[in-house]
Parts: structure tokens; C-alpha cells; sequence
């Protein structure tokens, strides 16, 4: 069943009573039973923030996803911290320096029972951006996209940021600036906008990462031309984790979040596999 601009009667007031229980932007609907300019509106954004054809029609897909509702916020922040827990683990002193802050920062208006959070669960509607994006993000899938990829670039900044060589320090403060301007920004996108515009960035970035790595390794590899025990061992887990990343990268997952999810908790295997390579061999101490 098409549910579709200028339609009236008791459907039209079921989609105006789940859209009026998701994240939003915009005024609360009036359940008035008409499919207006309002209505029509709501139905693009939701659209939008759940990665769905924006075409301000309520079809099959549409219909499935407002249905479901909302995800589950409190496992998602529990999944967010386990993740930047087990992936900060490592980073070096100049990275958790960074790190630190901005993941309390991150992270803080979502824990349950936030100041920010009152009045929020159980009528998760943002008037005038007085909420938080990272709380009105929670609410739809694409919104926790968003908020996982920032994750994996805060942690790819922090590992450039304490890295020994030099151009690689300076496109760490470019992105430094890059995922504090996509997270001021993000609330005028909206969740949809936001993790497209973050996810194509987060490849970038992470590839500019990667392929710096990959020079430090053969660097490396050249200075342990017989690497044995710890060594090779260490050299191995980072050509294998480094190998996953980019073909991880090589796929769509701006609608696919357990790809994104899969890099992040690459990243944790990164940072303990370098850290462990710039210990056991000689001439790799720029590999972290």
C-alpha cells in the first residue's frame, strides 16, 4: 500500500503517529489524519536519516522501517564505548592525549541517565537543536553510522598525530579540524547527510593512513632482512590487519555499518600490532 502526499484517513494518522516517536529536526506533527506539505516533510527526513529513498513516499520500505522503530540506544552506547575501550587501548601517550577527551566528549551525552538526556528517552524529538546530535542521532540507524565512523577517525587522527613522521603529524591536524567541523555541522545535515558525507571521508582519511603504514612496513622490513620470533610475528599481524582495512575500504559501507564496525575494531588490532612491531624490530619506530 502506497501511502503518498494528499491522502487522508486512519493510515495516514498511523505514519503520523510512528514518525512522531522517531528523531527529528523538525515540529512535532499534528495527528490530524491529512497527508500535507508537513507530513511529506517528516516522511523525507525519516527517509533520509535511515538511508531509504527520499522521495516523500510512504511504500513498502518506508512503512517497514517505521515500524520497527527506533534502535536500541542503550546497546548501541554500550557496542560505542566497548569499541573506543578496546581500540584506545595501546595508542601511544601523544595519541591519548587527543584521544581522551574528545571520546569523553563524544560519548558523555549518551551515557544513560546524562543530564542531556532528560526528557528525551521515550520521545526522542529534538526541537531547535536544544538536544545534542549525538542524542537525536541515536534514533535512527544512519545516525549511529555517523557516530561510529567519527569514532574511527578520532582514533586514525590520534595514531597520525603521535606518529614520528612529520607529514603524516600534519594530515593528522587536518583532520583533527575535518571531525570537529563534521561534528558542528551535523545537526543542520541531519543523520542521513551527515554519515554519507562521513563515510566518504572516513576512506579517505584511512587510506592516506593505510598507504603510509604500508611505506613504514616495507621500510621496516628492509632493515629486519631475516625478521624472526616477535619480530616477524609483530610484522605479519600488521600486514594482515592492514590487508582487511582496505578490503574492508574497497566496499559500500555507507549503508553497511557492520563494515564500518568491522574497520573500527581493525583499528584496535592496528594500533596493538604496530605498537607491537615498533618494540620487537629495529628501524621501525616510525610504524607507530
Amino acid at each position: 500500500m502506497l501511502i503518498k502526499m494528499g491522502d487522508r484517513g486512519s493510515s495516514v494518522t498511523s505514519v503520523q503517529q510512528m514518525l512522531n516517536t522517531t528523531g527529528t529536526r523538525l515540529p512535532l506533527l499534528s495527528i490530524d489524519g491529512i497527508f500535507g506539505v508537513k507530513t511529506r516533510s517528516r516522511v523525507v527526513e525519516f527517509q533520509n536519516d535511515n538511508g531509504l529513498v527520499a522521495d516523500g513516499l510512504v511504500g513498502d520500505a518506508t512503512s517497514a522501517a517505521l515500524k520497527k522503530g527506533r534502535p536500541n540506544d542503550a546497546q548501541f552506547f554500550s557496542q560505542l564505548s566497548a569499541l573506543t575501550s578496546q581500540a584506545g587501548v595501546g595508542l601511544p601517550p601523544a595519541g591519548m592525549v587527543y584521544f581522551v577527551p574528545h571520546q569523553r566528549a563524544l560519548l558523555a551525552p549518551l551515557a544513560p541517565g546524562a543530564p542531556q538526556r532528560s526528557g528525551v528517552v521515550g520521545s526522542p524529538v529534538v526541537g531547535s537543536f536544544a538536544i545534542p546530535f549525538q542524542i537525536a542521532f541515536q534514533f535512527t540507524p544512519q545516525g549511529q553510522l555517523f557516530m561510529l565512523l567519527i569514532v574511527i577517525m578520532m582514533l586514525i587522527v590520534a595514531l597520525m598525530l603521535a606518529s614520528k613522521n612529520p607529514a603524516l603529524r600534519q594530515r593528522g591536524r587536518f583532520w583533527e579540524k575535518e571531525v570537529e567541523n563534521m561534528q558542528s555541522t551535523a545537526g543542520e545535515k541531519g543523520a542521513g547527510e551527515a554519515a554519507r558525507d562521513a563515510a566518504a571521508k572516513a576512506k579517505q582519511q584511512a587510506r592516506e593512513f593505510i598507504d603510509s603504514k604500508s611505506e613504514a612496513l616495507e621500510r621496516c622490513k628492509q632493515g629486519n632482512l631475516i625478521p624472526t620470533g616477535p619480530c616477524a610475528k609483530a610484522l605479519a599481524e600488521v600486514a594482515r590487519v592492514m590487508a582487511e582495512i582496505a578490503q574492508k575500504l574497497r566496499q559500500s559501507f555507507d549503508t553497511f555499518p557492520s563494515i564500518a564496525a568491522g574497520i573500527g575494531r581493525n583499528m584496535g588490532e592496528l594500533i596493538a600490532a604496530l605498537r607491537d612491531a615498533a618494540i620487537n624490530c629495529k628501524g621501525c619506530d616510525d610504524l607507530i
